[in-house]
């Protein structure tokens, strides 16, 4: 019988067997003296420290792709189960998307392998391998531990640990090209069904794949590797900036298990805080809907429906051919109003049957098409509190296939733009009445315009009634009241839209005071407060009586509210018209309208104040305008009179006098002039008095011509006239020569 080898020590005897006694005890006494076991105060507090640390940040921090996986989760997932759910994925796992979708099997099994190794030992394996072996457990004891310990996957040694017999620990190192890979231990379909792995079939493979040489797998120089590669990996997702010298790694988000949020709220147990929607959203009998009950819905579904409830915006599902509605908080209180929560899981065509005529031929045409439908600002009526409402959304219906080649339902994302439209309708209206009011002349005019203003919007304004105020006691209607005294005053109509001429409600004339006919009540208690006043037909403020014949404008609904105006200017207290909106019976009467109605009353005011003072101003330029007439009129008075007694003292003068212009036309003169000279009373032209001058003469007359009118001093001298009437002699009777002494001077206007 052979002798049996001495027995060796599994791993190498400690260094001081080899030491001499002396030197055994000089050890034994310093390793005495210093246990490093022994933690003293600095260790200690540094432990406490690192107890402080979370489980997450240390694989965080891990450069192995590692992953970690609940065995025992509160939604049932089977031990070695076909696909890997992992409650926790580290930064290094994140950032590389392609192993990423490897392990949670989205990529396709016959993609390239992220950082293939040319191996001819590698063992092709299978994401149900590896999926089986991550959640499968040994079954010789009740640890829960992972078998075998390693396993090869997409170029990756992965091995796994189990802490407190549920949490599932994978990290996996990369095999490099230096290194023999071992293989991995074959799985067989039942250890793949049941999760668990034979021992004695795979033993002797595991010990020889072990055992393998050149396989020493975390040996400084292939862990150096590894961490090169996995940097590489980091570098990949995060690229560098040189601009900022920042990576894009420093503002990478931490991603895990939400706080707060409900990541799923259709599994049995969800985990987080469920929003009273969602909890009433699990209580909807939806066994009892075209969806079937929750438990049965697919995985691509319940994604879906998680993003809606998750969505903060409005946002609803559309599923099925009966268009079965699941929305979330948001759509319920800004678009669904009090058709929630009833309307949870209903068909769409029925609770938003107003809807349904507009809007169905889109829906079909999307359905046909798969074309995504876009609107913007788009008038959809919605009966959401009692009434049927005028709102505008831009909303967007987008086909959903649920993994199929078919479409399945439909995506609605509504935001409402009803406040901006109408403002801007709105708006418009006010900027209206600023610019036609701008142009009127007259008072009457002024209400003309203003009436005007108001044509184009029917809907913010379904009819309108407009009375001006004057004294009593004025029969012109164009006039403006010139007090306050409500016992003096009457209305004059000047104007209505959607009120038919004779309608009882508007009257052409009414006495402020004693009438009860038309509105004449509203007017007076508007007329006290002198502020805008809302009535109602629910109070009796605004009789119905009075609104039927009305010709309703915009949606063609009666009004259920009206206000007055009464109109004043900014600058003074006389109330110098009432205004009558009728209120749009699809609109509450809410801010935005306030907002619209106090806007319009100062616009109102300010332009009748502006108007005011131009009329203010006409005013006193026509009173100006009329005192310098009648100025004129007296001075051409004063002029004709003085003219008057001047010619009556000119004709009785034995003198001829005359008056000649700058440029010699003569202007006048009187009959002494004209028998002296023989000059025709009907013919004046420019030195037509040269005419009757004789030749001999013409060279004193230009001389002392020139004297006058460009020297400005005064002229006598002697002419010789030609012989045309008078015929001269002397004592003898013998004819003579006919000489004149002429004096002039010039005569200058006040300017000079």
């Amino acid at each position: 019988m052979a002798e049996a080898p001495p027995d060796e020590p599994p791993y190498p005897a400690p260094e001081h067997e080899h030491l001499t006694p002396d030197e055994q005890d000089s050890a034994q006494r310093g390793h005495a003296s210093e246990d490093p076991l022994k933690l003293d105060d600095d260790r200690a507090a540094s432990l406490l420290e690192l107890q402080t640390l979370t489980i997450t940040e240390v694989l965080d921090q891990d450069s192995r792709p590692t992953f970690v996986i609940d065995l025992d989760p509160d939604e049932g997932i089977t031990i070695g189960a076909k696909r890997i759910w992992p409650v926790f994925c580290n930064s290094a796992l994140r950032t590389h998307e392609l192993l990423l979708d490897a392990v949670l099997g989205c990529a396709p099994q016959d993609a390239e392998t992220p950082h293939a190794v040319a191996n001819d030992t590698a063992v092709d394996t299978t994401y149900e391998d590896f999926s089986s072996w991550a959640t499968g457990v040994t079954k010789f004891d009740n640890s829960k531990d992972v078998f075998p310990l390693f396993f090869t996957y997409r170029d990756m040694l992965w091995t796994g640990s189990t802490v407190r017999q549920r949490w599932r620990l994978i990290s996996g190192n990369l095999i490099t090209a230096t290194s023999s890979r071992p293989a991995t231990p074959s799985l067989s379909k039942e250890t793949s069904d049941q999760g668990h792995v034979d021992p004695q079939a795979t033993v002797a493979q595991t010990d020889a794949s072990v055992s393998t040489a050149g396989t020493t797998l975390f040996s400084s120089t292939k862990q150096h590797a590894l961490s090169s590669q996995t940097s590489n990996l980091n570098k990949t997702a995060g690229t560098s900036s040189d601009e900022t010298g920042t990576t894009s790694t420093s503002a990478r988000l931490h991603l895990a298990t939400p706080e707060k949020a409900v990541a799923d709220w259709t599994v049995p147990n969800p985990k987080g805080i469920l929003s009273a929607h969602i909890a009433y959203a699990r209580t909807v009998a939806w066994e009892n809907t075209p969806l079937g009950p929750l438990n049965q819905w697919s995985r691509e579904f319940r994604q879906t429906v998680n993003l809606v409830m998750g969505n903060p915006f409005p946002a609803a599902l559309f599923w099925g051919s009966d268009l079965t509605m699941l929305y979330n908080e948001a759509y319920a209180a800004e678009v669904a109003g009090n058709k929630h929560p009833s309307l949870m899981g209903t068909g769409f065509s029925g609770p938003f049957s107003e809807l349904w005529d507009g809007v169905s031929g889109i829906f079909a045409e999307c359905a046909r098409t798969g074309v995504s439908i876009r609107k913007e600002d788009d008038y959809l009526p919605i009966e959401r509190h009692g009434f049927l409402e005028e709102t505008f959304y831009s909303w967007s219906w987008t086909p959903l296939y649920g993994g199929t080649s078919r479409i399945l339902g439909f995506y609605n994302a509504p935001f409402e733009t009803t406040q901006s439209v109408l403002h801007q309708r709105r708006t418009k209206t006010i900027n209206k009445v600023g610019e036609n009011v701008a142009r009127a002349k007259s008072i009457k005019q002024f209400w003309k315009l203003l009436m005007e203003s108001f044509e184009d919007n029917h809907f913010d304004i379904p009819f309108a009634l407009l009375y001006s105020v004057v004294d009593a006691e004025d029969d012109n209607e164009s006039s403006v009241s010139s007090g306050s005294t409500m016992s003096l005053k009457s209305c004059h109509f000047e104007g209505s839209l959607g009120i038919p001429e004779g309608h009882r409600a508007a009257p052409k004339q009414l006495d402020l005071k004693r009438s009860r006919d038309g509105f004449i009540p509203a007017f007076r208690e508007s007329m006290r407060t002198r502020e805008p006043t809302l009535l109602h037909t629910r109070d009796g403020t605004l009789p119905e009586e009075l609104l039927e014949g009305i010709d309703w404008r915009g949606f063609g609904d009666p009004c259920k509210q009206a206000i007055i105006f009464p109109v004043r200017p900014t600058n003074g207290e006389n109330v110098l018209a009432f205004l009558m909106l009728g209120i749009s019976p699809r609109r509450f009467y809410d801010d935005g309208y306030k907002s619209f109605t106090s806007m319009l009353n100062r616009q109102m005011s300010t332009s009748l104040a502006s108007f005011m003072l131009y009329e203010d101003e006409v005013k006193k330029s026509r009173d100006l305008a009329e005192a310098a007439a009648l100025e004129q009129e007296n001075l051409t008075q004063q002029l004709l009179l003085q003219t008057s007694r001047m010619r009556r003292m000119t004709e009785l003068s034995p003198l001829g006098m005359y008056l000649v212009s700058p440029d010699g036309v003569l202007r006048e003169g009187n009959d002494r002039y004209f028998e002296m000279t023989g000059h025709p009373r009907d013919v004046m032209y420019e030195m037509s008095f040269m005419e009757q001058i004789e030749d001999g003469s013409k060279k004193t007359m230009m001389e002392g011509w020139e004297r006058l009118v460009r020297d400005h001093q005064a002229w006598t001298g002697e002419l010789q006239l030609k012989k045309l009437r008078v015929q001269p002699v002397d004592l003898h009777g013998e004819s003579i020569d006919y000489w004149v002494m002429a004096t002039a001077q010039p005569e200058f206007a006040p300017d000079g």
